[in-house]
């Protein structure tokens, strides 16, 4: 079994349309149509980038940051910040 993280973008009102109760139940109903092909919805959140919350856009910064980085053998200079660096403004992504 492999993992395979990606990034969905998901219309959420025709979710809600459709008669889901929201944006995860919706995934979830969905990635059923997927399970008999092995493929199955683990784990998932919404990363909204403008996230009232402020941890949930720095999440939102750890996740383009890590897409961004995931086939480099070195980082050099774009070490990921950590909350308290990133909050005092200097993420540069």
């Amino acid at each position: 079994m492999r993992t395979v993280i990606a990034k969905l973008d998901v219309d959420e009102d025709i979710l809600f349309d459709i008669g889901y109760e929201g944006i995860i139940d919706g995934l979830e109903k969905e990635f059923g149509w997927l399970s008999p092909s092995g493929i199955n919805l683990e784990e998932a959140f919404i990363a909204d980038e403008d996230d009232e919350v402020e941890f949930g856009r720095y999440i939102n910064y750890v996740v383009r940051w890590a897409f961004k980085h995931a086939m480099d053998e070195s980082v050099g200079d774009d070490m990921l910040l950590n909350f308290a660096e990133w909050k005092k403004g200097a993420c540069g992504l």
